[in-house]
């Protein structure tokens, strides 16, 4: 019994020890890791630097240069702009002295005129082209010294830009390089527990031995009952995976039947909307058709009244029954006097104007014409 406790002992032992050695040697790859991560940051972080400063120094080189050339386009402006003061003194010279002498040339001849005229002519272009210069240069001047003070501008908010971002870099550089050397420290206490731990690992590396194999034994009989688990959850889980595979294939087959009854209601709902389109279409050139015969049996029933002098005997039949009665005309007799009263007047067909209008009226004058002719029919027989 002392000797079984003295091995559960030295189990525990080996078992804390082994752990311990592993929380060691992960603390030590860790700390490795982190060290050569921070380098290479730390390398990359220097690379920016140097090449960010490079070009802020390539940049502001190239900006004192167009800082320089900007001034020597200045001057070069400034002599422009003195030039031409110049040589519009020495055109308003020569243009005194022009009319100087014009004025003391006598007025003599025709030819002397035209030239004087040509000299007027090229004296008002010269001034003409004088002051274009003049506003030329005076707007490219400004122009000059606007992209002048917008360069400037410009120069200065880079540069202070690029002066924050080198400050912001140094100080990340100088937090990088403090860290770096935390780490060191820290990667050199754990690089000497690593050393105690593995002196110690090797004096228990003989009972790791004798250990070992009892270890592999159980491990494989723990192996095996996973691998047994696994199997059968494998074979459950390809067991699910078949039934859901059915499901599936159903799911499409009458997914798809849905999608062919559906395609095969909107065609039929398709051609029962045209089938509909098509008798309206029919209904309604029946219907013009119906109209156009009604105009044209309307009309050629108005041309024969007025041609026999129809018109004239209803109106004064309507007429004597009016004043022999006392009252007023039946509503149908009124309808037919005003719609034959206006034909009376102009005596012309209204084929175009009756072609407006509606079915009802139409209707309505084709009933009171032949209410028309039956009357005097009926007159006409005794």
């Amino acid at each position: 019994q002392a000797r079984a406790a003295e091995l559960d002992m030295e189990r525990m032992q080996n078992r804390t020890l082994r752990e311990e050695r592993a929380g060691a040697m992960a603390d030590a790859s860790r700390v490795k890791e982190a060290s050569e991560r921070d380098g290479s940051c730390l390398r990359h972080l220097r690379d920016v630097v140097n090449g960010f400063s490079q070009k802020c120094l390539e940049q502001e080189a190239g900006l004192k240069a167009g800082m320089s050339r900007l001034g020597n386009l200045g001057h070069r402006v400034a002599f422009a702009s003195r030039r031409i003061g110049t040589a519009q003194a020495l055109l308003a010279r020569k243009e005194a002295l022009v009319r100087l002498q014009l004025q003391e040339e006598p007025r003599e001849e025709e030819p002397d005129r035209r030239t004087l005229d040509e000299l007027e002519a090229e004296v008002k272009s010269l001034n003409g082209e004088r002051d274009r210069l003049a506003r030329e240069l005076r707007l490219n001047s400004q122009l000059i010294e606007g992209k002048v003070t917008e360069a400037r501008d410009k120069f200065n908010a880079a540069l202070k830009e690029q002066q924050a971002a080198t400050g912001r870099l140094r100080e990340e550089l100088g937090e990088r390089t403090a860290s770096q050397q935390r780490l060191e420290q820290e990667r050199s206490e754990t690089q000497r527990r690593l050393q105690e731990a593995q002196r110690r690992i090797e004096e228990l590396s003989a009972d790791l031995a004798r250990q070992q194999e009892s270890c592999q034994r159980s491990l494989q009989e723990k192996v095996m009952e996973v691998e047994s688990c696994a199997a059968a959850r494998v074979a459950e889980a390809e067991k699910r995976l078949d039934e859901v595979r059915r499901e599936h294939t159903k799911a499409v087959v009458a997914l798809r039947q849905v999608e062919r009854r559906s395609a095969r209601e909107r065609e039929r709902a398709q051609e029962s909307a045209e089938r509909r389109e098509k008798d309206r279409e029919r209904e309604l050139e029946s219907l013009r058709k119906q109209l156009q015969e009604l105009e044209r049996d309307r009309n050629l029933l108005t041309a024969t009244l007025r041609q026999e002098g129809l018109i004239g005997q209803v109106k004064r039949n309507r007429a004597s029954a009016k004043m022999s009665a006392g009252g007023t005309l039946p509503e149908k007799d009124t309808r037919v006097l005003a719609t034959l009263r206006p034909q009376d007047r102009t005596g012309q067909v209204r084929s175009k104007g009756s072609s407006e209008e509606p079915l009802e009226s139409v209707l309505e004058d084709l009933t009171a014409l032949t209410a028309a002719v039956m009357g005097s029919e009926e007159e006409s027989d005794p």
